[in-house]
């Protein structure tokens, strides 16, 4: 068989334009998922910076830096 179902059509043409669509469909669920991943990374890092920085003030008021520190401001 050539792909002829009776309709004068060889199929191909819309083989080849589902193949296209699959093809751009995973490219954006694709390009979406890098873009979720990025803003998970950026919201990861955020908290891993808050996370260091708690333990460095929480280090530096072990020591009494901080307590020292405010009472100067008050």
């Amino acid at each position: 068989m050539n792909g002829n179902n009776g309709t004068g059509k060889s199929g191909t043409g819309e083989k080849i334009s589902a193949t296209i669509w699959c093809v751009t469909i995973s490219k954006l669920v694709n390009d979406k998922d890098r873009e979720e991943e990025k803003k998970m990374e950026k919201k990861k890092r955020k908290l891993q910076d808050k996370y260091k920085q708690r333990k460095e003030e929480k280090k530096l008021e072990k020591n009494g830096f901080v307590q020292q520190k405010q009472r100067r401001i008050s």
